[in-house]
Parts: C-alpha cells; structure tokens; sequence
C-alpha cells in the first residue's frame, strides 16, 4: 500500500507538529489541513487504481491512545481528517468524508523510544475497528468507488498504519493508501 507524506520530520514541519498536537496551537490544524487535502487532491485516484475524485474519499485517521487524546482534550488525527476532508470536498475533489472506524486498546505504550520490533509488538493486535465497523461497516467505505486512505501525522516504521490496514481490510475495507504529514 503507498504511503504518501508531505516532508521528513524535521525542522519548521517537526515544530508546527509538536506545537499542534502537544501544545495546543490549534490555529495550525486549518494549514496542515490544507496541505493534507491538497495532497490528496493531487495524487488522484486513477494512478492508484481506488476510484476517481469525482468519486468518494473516506479519510480513516489512525488511532490515538484514550489518555493522550484525553491529555490533549481532542484528538487531532480525527479533527485532522475531518477538516481535510471538507476542505477536499469544497474545492472540488469530489464527495469526501471522515470516519473514526479505529481505536487502539489502552495498553499500547508510547512508542517514542521503541525499536523497529517493539513498535510492531506494541500495536500487533491492539487495534480494534471500533464496534459500528466490526458487523457493518459504513456503507461510505463500502462504497465500490470509494478511495480509502488512512490519515496519520508522523511515520516512523509504519508499524500502526500496518495494523491498521490489517483491521481494516478483515472489517471488508479496501485500504488504497496512507496520507502522512512527516517521516521521521
């Protein structure tokens, strides 16, 4: 599966992204949106083989931990999706939507510090489609021309997106690609 990111994990990028998601710079979420939805705008759905943009596009965001969602009184991949799928939407990429179809279970650790292994054995089995998604899901995902992408901010190992799109596609959702703001 592609997985697209718009910079390396570095600089102004790795600044904006702490400031955002760790120290409350909401006012950052509209332009990482922006990027997020122009991205996707420009990648298409022809050259990936997933529907068109006149089609539907389904943002999945990756799961976050309960209690750094909790810390943060939001969770970010979600209002990020959100956002970059109205923007999509508004400036003609066709129907797009947003759906939290993930949740990862409270004992996945931080995995900041964690070796290539550690990352894959702290996710492996640890995300869950979240109920509504295990016996139905959404008829937007199902969607026979619908582009699925899972939307994250920051890709080390791919560890999490690899779990992600195991779920996923054992609920019967075609994952066609992940959209990340950075590579670390």
């Amino acid at each position: 599966m592609p997985v697209w990111t718009l910079a390396r994990h570095r600089g102004p990028l790795r600044r904006a992204l702490a400031g955002w998601k760790e120290q409350g710079r909401s006012d950052l979420a509209p332009v990482l949106a922006h990027r997020v939805a122009h991205a996707l705008a420009m990648t298409g759905g022809n050259a990936l083989g997933e529907g068109t943009l006149a089609g539907r596009t389904v943002l999945i965001p990756a799961p976050s931990r309960w209690w750094a969602t909790r810390m943060r009184g939001h969770d970010a991949i979600a209002s990020l999706a959100s956002q970059s799928a109205r923007l999509l939407e508004e400036h003609g990429g066709g129907e797009a939507v947003a759906e939290r179809a993930l949740a990862l279970h409270w004992r996945a650790r931080e995995s900041v510090g964690l070796t290539v292994r550690q990352r894959a054995a702290n996710v492996r089995g640890r995300v869950r489609a979240r109920e509504a998604w295990r016996s139905t899901p959404s008829s937007a995902a199902k969607q026979e021309q619908a582009r699925v992408v899972l939307i994250d901010d920051v890709v080390t190992t791919g560890a999490l997106l690899a779990e992600s799109v195991r779920v996923l596609r054992e609920c019967g959702i075609p994952v066609g690609m992940a959209m990340v703001l950075a590579a670390a």
